[in-house]
């Protein structure tokens, strides 16, 4: 929530990790998806980078910078890919090779 965030950062928090942003069964069991808009206020509410997590594809990557990510993390599209490498190529090439 906006208010978690807040309570991270105010307690010294370097950075947060939100989500989930869209479903994913590794995350089910904490929750509905919080989606792009949500992250957005999270985004624009503290002044800690705020990593996106949750459902994440490459597909989806841009939508989180846009609404203020600093970045990403994604488990299930890396390591349920028939193609692990592929897979992280695929995000290689969407956040311009970080």
């Amino acid at each position: 929530s906006v208010e978690g965030a807040r309570k991270a950062a105010e307690a010294g928090a370097d950075f947060i990790t939100f989500g989930p942003i869209y479903y994913t069964p590794s995350k089910a069991p904490y929750g509905d998806p919080q989606g792009i808009e949500v992250l957005k206020e999270v985004t624009q509410a503290i002044n800690i980078p705020v990593f996106a997590l949750g459902g994440i594809t490459p597909d989806r990557v841009g939508a989180c910078l846009d609404a203020g990510a600093h970045g990403v993390s994604a488990i299930s599209a890396v390591l349920s890919a028939p193609d692990i490498s592929k897979a992280v190529r695929a995000f290689h090439n969407v956040l311009g090779g970080l």
